[in-house]
C-alpha cells in the first residue's frame, strides 16, 4: 500500500510539472486520464485508455513526460505505456461477442 502512495505522490509530482509546460485544454485530454501502474528499475509503467491515446502521447508528449518524470525523480527513466486494465477487458468482451 506504502509503494503505492509513493507512486502516486510520484504521479502528482510528475503531473504538476507537465501542467506547467503545456496548455490548460491539452493538459485535461491528455495527461489528466493517465495513471501510473508500476515503477521497477528506471521504468515507469502508465496506464492509458485506448491505443489511439498510447500513439498519440509517443508522438507528442513522449519527451515532455520523460522530462517531466526525470525532474520530479532526479532520474533518467523509461516510460512503458500499458492499456487501461478496463479497457483491455472491454475489449476482449466485444471481440468474444463478435
Amino acid at each position: 500500500m506504502i509503494k503505492v502512495l509513493k507512486m502516486d505522490a510520484f504521479w502528482d509530482k510528475t503531473s504538476k510539472i507537465i501542467q506547467e509546460k503545456i496548455s490548460k485544454q491539452n493538459f485535461d485530454t491528455w495527461i489528466k486520464p493517465i495513471k501510473i501502474v508500476a515503477m521497477e528499475d528506471q521504468c515507469v509503467q502508465l496506464a492509458v485508455p485506448n491505443k489511439f491515446f498510447k500513439d498519440w502521447l509517443l508522438d507528442n508528449y513522449c519527451s515532455t513526460i520523460k522530462q517531466s518524470l526525470k525532474d520530479a525523480s532526479g532520474l533518467d527513466v523509461d516510460i512503458d505505456f500499458v492499456l487501461s486494465k478496463n479497457q483491455e477487458s472491454a475489449a476482449e468482451t466485444s471481440q468474444k461477442q463478435s
